[in-house]
């Protein structure tokens, strides 16, 4: 039997019992290797205009918060998935900064 004989379908996730807490992000960053995507989320806070020194030009660093490396299959079928999902809210939500197009 190889793996191109077994058939069947993928459930519903199975959350472990210590479950991973949700991250939130609001940058992201994908770099390819030559079989996976490995995509970094990171949080980008930026301090009070107060805490800015006015004779310095401030460098803002991201925080990684999570990385997830993906196969290239894998990477592929998110893709679809995305712009569904996206479409959706926009249509019941409106676009970020404007109405649904």
């Amino acid at each position: 039997m190889t793996d191109s004989d077994v058939t069947g379908m993928i459930g519903t996730p199975v959350f472990p019992e210590h479950r991973p807490q949700p991250h939130y992000a609001n940058v992201v960053q994908i770099m390819p290797t030559p079989w996976d995507i490995k995509i970094t989320f990171a949080l980008f806070d930026t301090p009070m205009s107060d805490d800015i020194p006015k004779d310095q030009v401030p460098v803002f660093r991201p925080t990684v918060v999570t990385e997830v490396i993906l196969p290239l299959r894998t990477a592929r079928e998110l893709v679809p998935l995305l712009n569904q999902m996206i479409a959706n809210h926009d249509s019941q939500y409106g676009s970020p900064g404007g109405p649904p197009q």
